[in-house]
Parts: structure tokens; C-alpha cells; sequence
């Protein structure tokens, strides 16, 4: 049940991102608006696979829900969520934006795919999303964590919920 209420909030938190006003808020707009700018982590997955993401801490501290954004097939997460990532922010909310395995230039660069030669499945980048909730357990937040995908992710973050 804890699982459907946090899908339903994810559902939710994608209308707020979507609606409003006409204005488009960008990254480059983040420092202006938004209270807080991001900080790069790197952590590892099970089979040692370097993940790179961007974390934005809420001023109202970890004990805040966290987003955890993972990105769509082929894409990145800072290009992806470029527009997304400000209203998240202005909301109040802590974010952690990993780029998973499954990446590539689509929207930008995929850090975590910069070093990677070897080929993988979509099912394989789940334990990248396991790795993520993990370490943001590890930085200290202490909130309620939502999962939010795009695409093959958005299937993965079902997996995540009914295993964790």
C-alpha cells in the first residue's frame, strides 16, 4: 500500500511539473530560483559499475522527502530533467538525479556511460536504482524516498518499491 501511495505521488508531482505557468524554468535559471544547487556524487552498484549523480538538498533538511529521478533508454539525467528538476526544487523537495548504465547522449552526456565499453540489458541497470537508494540512505536522508522513471526506469521503480 505504502508503494501505490508513493506512485500516486509520483503521478502527482509529474502534473505539478508539468502544469503551471508559461514560463520555462531551466537549470541555468537554478540559481536565481531555486534555494539550493547540486553537489556530484559518485557510488557503485553491486558489480562495481561507477554511478554519477547530482544531489539538491532542501533547505528544510534530509528529514524532507527525497526524489530519486532516474532517466529514460539511450538518455542522461541532467538533460532529461532540466526543466523538471527547478519546479521539484521551488516544491521543497531533496533530489537525487543518477545517471544509470543504460544511458547515452540523447539529452546531454551520460557520466556514468563515459567509461563503459560493455554492453547491458535494461533489467541489468536495476541494481543501479537499488545502489542509489542505498547510498542516499547512507548520505543521511532520513524522508520519505519516491522513485521517479522515465521509460524503462519508470518500469524499474515498480520493481524497486515491491522489493524495498
Amino acid at each position: 500500500m505504502k508503494f501505490v501511495v508513493c506512485l500516486l505521488i509520483t503521478v502527482f508531482l509529474s502534473a505539478i511539473a508539468f502544469a503551471g505557468g508559461k514560463t520555462q524554468l531551466t537549470l541555468h535559471h537554478l540559481n536565481q530560483e531555486a534555494p539550493s544547487i547540486s553537489r556530484e556524487v559518485t557510488f557503485a552498484s553491486k558489480d562495481g559499475i561507477k554511478l554519477y549523480a547530482d544531489i539538491y538538498d532542501s533547505e528544510k533538511g534530509k528529514s524532507t522527502p527525497l526524489i530519486m529521478l532516474f532517466h529514460q533508454g539511450g538518455g542522461d539525467v541532467r538533460g532529461e530533467y532540466a526543466t523538471i528538476i527547478p519546479r521539484l526544487l521551488k516544491l521543497g523537495y531533496n533530489i537525487m538525479a543518477t545517471d544509470t548504465r543504460q544511458g547515452g547522449n540523447r539529452f546531454g552526456t551520460n557520466r556514468t556511460m563515459a567509461d563503459i565499453t560493455k554492453e547491458f540489458s535494461y533489467c541489468d541497470a536495476y541494481q543501479d536504482l537499488e545502489a542509489a537508494l542505498d547510498f542516499a540512505k547512507k548520505e543521511g536522508f532520513t524522508g520519505k524516498k519516491i522513485a521517479w522513471g522515465s521509460s524503462f526506469t519508470a518500469a524499474l521503480v515498480f520493481q524497486l518499491a515491491s522489493k524495498r
